[in-house]
């Protein structure tokens, strides 16, 4: 049986805020998006456990004695096979009971806290193919309604699970019966008994590998001192929402990567026990570290011709720029489409730190002083930081550092967010769909539209540098389910050339001559600036005499464009709405009287 953690003893019954907490976590798993994303991360690993394996089998042929076998590769894919069936059975379990098998990610210290009410006791369950028909026997009805966001995830870890644990119990048989000195029809043989007969000790692997595969393992001592912690702090469950699951994510990806060799700061305990104890363990842990650095090697050669890509620049102007012309961060490109990958970790952390190593090698190709060695480490830094810590179940921990560090700037952004999060994640998912216009939000309040149908559409819009709405374009499959976000790319020469002469337009100004616009009237203005300059800049680069001028001439050019039709845009706002140009005389003659 699975060891209880401290933090989860002698709890009892549930108190009321026991029963907000468990409906503040449904609150946030209940997005459909949420789900999906689950599921497809669940799927990936267990089918990249495989090539992973064969990889640890051709170094298993390096050496002698106890190794790894390029044959229970093969194995792992027939369990992944046939565990589907049993699968289904833990789902639908899972579903019923409310109850995991081993491990699960809902951190939170009583379960099953909001009480339900049953009725029709007593009678008896109608059953077809063995299968129980709803409503023909007990109902519950209450918190197993509002649990069922939990519910859901549970099941779809009891599925992957199941998948795990039988790639695991395949693998272990065909070891054996490899070492045993058995080929053909006899290994065959073998591994079926093997698996009908599972001795108690691949059992306990198998169990292990599932919790693992699904990053419902427990932590170590300093995981659940830290889990401890939370418990005794009031209200940090909100701050810090998951511990365990984003710890298993980011431990999985790391031993997938050259950090666990080649850093010290890295302290990998269990892959430095399995290098040393050679043999089976070693061929493993080396076979995860040579596939995962062989497709991010990969990633980074496609993201160096653009087929990947990273963070993206800093720079507001230029990162909106690229924004305007369809590009997207962390994000694979297929043919005139991005299509977002930052969602599905573990892989995503794979694909976004190689993708960002390849613009820091196209940035400094040459080191050759000082300040360019300390700019490079800076970036790598920022890079593995950034694909560590901003995901969205880091980013309790990340933005509590910076309402911390910068309260005036981040802070009342940061208690939006908390207090917006009693909007549940799937009415807040309904909104984005029924609206996928990008909006501004300045408040506390806005946060609350922004995930409220109706609501939502009450904000103003956001509006691209050359005063167009910015709109989500979808995601890839059912938008509902899938943060595949996608993006269509625009083959736009004008946008092409302010991104190549590193020149753009800034943020307009909120205010005329003094006089701040209200949300109507700002949406006006730069509409009216930012799409003349951009006609004008199209006619310009698409004429004649745009291929003869020298860059310095076209960058000096399109500053008086962008210039020109603001001051343009300025006086015509004056010109249609009366009461601003009221508003400024009154501001002046008030200025020369004082």
């Amino acid at each position: 049986m699975e060891e209880i953690p401290l933090f989860l003893k002698g709890i009892k019954g549930a108190t009321t805020m026991e029963m907000v907490r468990e409906a503040w976590y449904m609150a946030l798993l209940s997005g459909p998006a949420t789900q999906g994303v689950n599921i497809a991360s669940n799927a990936l690993v267990s089918l990249w456990t495989i090539p992973e394996h064969l990889a640890a089998g051709l170094i298993g042929k390096l050496h002698g004695g106890e190794k790894v076998y390029l044959q229970e590769a093969l194995a792992r894919s027939y369990g992944w096979t046939v565990g589907h069936k049993m699968g289904l059975h833990a789902a639908h379990k899972a579903w019923v009971t409310e109850e995991p098998s081993v491990g699960q990610k809902l951190e939170y210290t009583k379960r099953r806290a909001i009480p339900s009410k049953k009725f029709r006791k007593g009678k008896v369950k109608k059953k077809i193919a063995g299968i129980p028909i709803p409503f023909t026997g007990e109902v519950e009805i209450g918190g197993k309604q509002l649990r069922a966001p939990g519910r859901a995830l549970i099941a779809g870890d009891e599925y992957f699970k199941a998948l795990s644990f039988f790639q695991k119990a395949y693998e272990l048989a065909a070891f054996d019966g490899i070492k045993a000195g058995k080929k053909g029809k006899a290994l065959a043989e073998h591994v079926k008994n093997f698996v009908g007969n599972l001795p108690e000790s691949a059992k306990e692997e198998a169990r292990k590998a599932a919790r693992v595969q699904t990053f419902t393992e427990q932590l170590g001592p300093a995981g659940q001192a830290l889990m401890t912690l939370r418990e005794k702090l009031p209200g940090s469950w909100v701050v810090i929402p998951f511990i365990q699951t984003p710890t298993n994510i980011l431990k999985w990806s790391i031993k997938r990567t050259p950090l666990p060799l080649v850093s010290a700061a890295v302290n990998m305990g269990e892959v430095n026990a399995q290098l040393r104890a050679g043999g089976r363990e070693r061929d493993i842990a080396l076979g995860r570290m040579a596939f995962g650095s062989g497709v991010m090697a990969l990633v980074a050669a496609y993201a160096s011709e653009g087929l990947f890509t990273g963070q993206g620049p800093d720079d507001p102007r230029e990162r909106s720029l690229l924004r305007a012309q369809g590009w997207q961060p962390y994000s694979i490109k297929i043919g005139d489409k991005y299509y977002s990958y930052a969602f599905y970790e573990p892989l995503g952390i794979l694909f976004g730190l190689a993708s960002d190593y390849a613009a820091i090698r196209k940035a400094y190709p040459k080191i050759a002083t000082e300040k360019e060695w300390g700019d490079l480490t800076n970036m790598v830094v920022a890079a593995f930081t950034n694909n560590m810590t901003n995901k969205i179940y880091m980013r309790g921990v990340t933005e509590i550092i910076r309402a911390v560090d910068d309260p005036q700037r981040y802070g009342n952004k940061y208690v939006a967010g908390i207090a917006a999060t009693v909007v549940p994640t799937g009415v807040a998912q309904m909104a984005r769909l029924n609206d996928p216009v990008v909006r501004e939000i300045r408040g506390v309040l806005d946060t609350f539209k922004a995930r409220i149908p109706g609501l939502r559409k009450t904000l103003p819009v956001m509006l691209n540098p050359f005063g167009e709405e910015i709109a989500s374009e979808g995601a890839f499959g059912p938008d509902i389910a899938s943060r595949i976000y996608t993006s269509q790319i625009r083959d736009d020469p004008a946008i092409k050339e302010l991104i190549r002469l590193d020149v753009g337009p800034g943020r307009l100004d909120r205010k005329i001559r003094g006089v701040k616009l209200n949300n109507d009237q700002y949406i006006e203005y730069v509409k009216m600036a930012r799409q003349s300059a951009k006609r004008i800049l199209d006619n310009f680069v698409n004429g004649d005499l745009w291929p003869v001028l020298p860059d310095y001439a076209r960058r000096k050019l399109a500053k008086r464009i962008f210039d020109e039709t603001s001051e343009v845009a300025r006086e015509e706002m004056l010109t249609r709405h009366p009461e601003l140009l009221g508003e400024t005389i009154h501001k002046k003659i008030k200025e020369i009287t004082e």
